[in-house]
């Protein structure tokens, strides 16, 4: 799994200096800031996984304090009050909803 990671990170890196080389060669300076290091090998130190359920992840929880979970939502048909759509994700706020509306057929 960790192979996918750093070639994921692999390729956003070089996406990212993709990026830079056309601005500086449109530009004709030489950008500002340190240029992004290229991805290491191997996991990161602050890099987690949970042995029995990799899935889940790190989320505040009411109260203060943080535990290993998931976010689960779904939708509710007002005038039923069936559940016309679920969804889990591992996003740590409802930002952007687990349930799509299309899913939920709105």
């Amino acid at each position: 799994m960790s192979h996918f990671l750093v070639a994921d990170r692999k390729t956003e890196y070089d996406e990212k200096m993709a990026r830079r080389a056309v601005k500086q060669e449109a530009t004709g300076k030489k950008l500002g800031g340190k240029p992004a290091k290229a991805p290491e090998a191997g996991p990161r130190d602050h890099d987690q996984i949970n042995l029995t359920d990799e899935e889940s992840r790190i989320m505040p929880v009411a109260g203060g304090g943080f535990d290993q979970a998931y976010n689960a939502q779904e939708a509710v048909d007002a005038g039923t009050m069936l559940v016309i759509a679920t969804g889990v994700t591992q996003a740590t706020n409802d930002n952007y909803p687990g349930v799509s509306k299309s899913h939920a057929g709105w």
